[in-house]
């Protein structure tokens, strides 16, 4: 899935649950911060994880993504003639 789409869908798990997901608003690439991800519950606030770790977090699992070369071969596989 798209980082994008992931990102929604936990943020309207997270909602469903009574908390918040936020996006880091940093700029800077270099800072620590950066393209992390809050999950707020209340007036505890879990700080600086990843799309992964928010899914751990809220309880999921994300599905893994096929390979990237899967879709270069018909449904048979790679031995296909």
């Amino acid at each position: 899935m798209k980082q994008k789409v992931v990102e929604n869908y936990l943020r309207r798990v997270a909602e469903r649950r009574g908390q918040r997901l936020v996006k880091s608003r940093r700029r800077d690439p270099f800072a620590l911060d950066y393209g992390k991800y809050t999950v707020i519950a209340g007036a505890v606030a879990v700080e600086g994880m990843n799309l992964v770790e928010v899914a751990e977090f809220l309880g999921l699992k994300l599905k893994e993504e096929k390979h990237a070369d899967a879709r270069l071969y018909p449904k048979c596989g790679p031995s296909c003639s």
